[in-house]
């Protein structure tokens, strides 16, 4: 990044250095059976951001895990059920079928 970038440029290059899983440690999640899967509570968050101009307003939103502490997806694009849905369908089937979800909605 050059000196005295724009906080874009910081972003864009944070996210370069980002792994694609997140640095997720899957391992903890994937050792718990269907039912002990079922008591993990799975926290859905969203924020709004204005990129560039305020018309372009994006949504981006979350999954994070209390249990291990750590983000497990995310997904920036609109606000909906059709963007909700793509970062649901982010998660493993072992996750969307037997954790619980929750918002602050």
């Amino acid at each position: 990044m050059r000196v005295g970038g724009s906080v874009q440029d910081l972003a864009a290059s944070v996210w370069e250095q980002t792994s694609a899983d997140l640095g997720v440690d899957w391992e903890l999640l994937d050792n718990l059976t269907e039912e002990e899967l079922q008591g993990v509570e799975l926290q859905v968050h969203e924020m709004w951001s204005i990129i560039g101009l305020k018309q372009r307003k994006r949504w981006a939103w979350m999954i994070y895990c209390l249990a291990i502490k750590q983000v497990l997806t995310f997904h920036v694009r609109g606000r909906g059920k059709k963007e909700a849905q793509r970062l649901l369908d982010k998660l493993p089937d072992r996750l969307r079928q037997n954790c619980s979800f929750a918002t602050d909605n």
